[in-house]
């Protein structure tokens, strides 16, 4: 039993090292996690050479708790962020615009434990989930990690390429209403130019999205009918430098 609790030490101590081995606040852990992989390796060779130095025992068990800690922390982290790799599946390799619709009572469901988005935009350029939006998570060089997979006309999916365009939100008709936005194209053609990707005001086509306002909750419209909504009071987008800007009554994106 105590050389399994040693080994189980040792690759703990192993991953703590590995997943800190590039220069992060996890350093300081992958540091600790050295002399404790050591000393849970000279555990699971001889089990009687730590018992035998009480002190030394106890060093190691408080660095195991230590080690627990950051990965619980951690998967906790991973779990609980909103910020996401994600992947768009579409059928079509020509450029075209994928607009994601959060907060959709009966859209497509979430996934508890996955790490990434997921999600199959459907001919109409609209997908409607369960998911929360990626809000507040906008970096300069990076404000989504964006992965394209374009399933082409014989039905085998390969790489695409694509952007993040654009995102916000807005209240109106009691619901409140965020989007992501993307361009997707072809990998093997070059990138759109941006007056091709229609940086309009996207209030314009709410009525467009494929949902109702029902007693405070979005949902997906029922059969053709467009629904409409009245302007929002205030309208905030993510800025590709990062933050939001939010505008009284309906304004173009910037």
């Amino acid at each position: 039993m105590a050389r399994l609790w040693y080994l189980l030490l040792l690759l703990l101590a192993t991953a703590t090292v590995v997943k800190g081995f590039w220069p992060s606040i996890l350093t300081l852990f992958a540091v600790l996690a050295v002399p404790i992989a050591a000393s849970a390796l000279l555990g699971l060779v001889r089990p009687i050479a730590l018992t035998r130095r009480p002190r030394l025992l106890r060093a190691v068990r408080w660095g195991a708790y230590a080690l627990c800690t950051e990965w619980v922390l951690l998967l906790g982290w991973y779990q609980w962020s909103q910020r996401r790799t994600v992947t768009l599946t579409v059928q079509s390799a020509q450029p075209a615009r994928a607009r994601v619709v959060f907060g959709v009572e009966d859209g497509d469901p979430r996934r508890f434990t996955a790490w990434h988005r997921e999600f199959a935009v459907p001919p109409t350029g609209i997908v409607h989930t369960k998911y929360s939006a990626d809000r507040g998570w906008y970096r300069p060089t990076a404000p989504h990690p964006l992965r394209v997979r374009i399933v082409d006309a014989a039905g085998d999916t390969i790489p695409g390429a694509g952007e993040w365009l654009r995102g916000g939100f807005a209240r109106t008709a009691g619901c409140e209403f965020q989007y992501d936005e993307y361009a997707v194209w072809s990998a093997a053609r070059p990138r759109p130019e941006v007056s091709t990707l229609a940086r309009v005001n996207w209030l314009d086509s709410l009525p467009d999205w494929g949902v109702d306002c029902v007693r405070g909750r979005l949902r997906r419209s029922q059969g053709r009918r467009q629904a409409t909504f009245p302007a929002p009071d205030q309208t905030c987008y993510y800025e590709i430098s990062g933050g939001v800007a939010c505008h009284s009554g309906a304004h173009s994106a910037p």
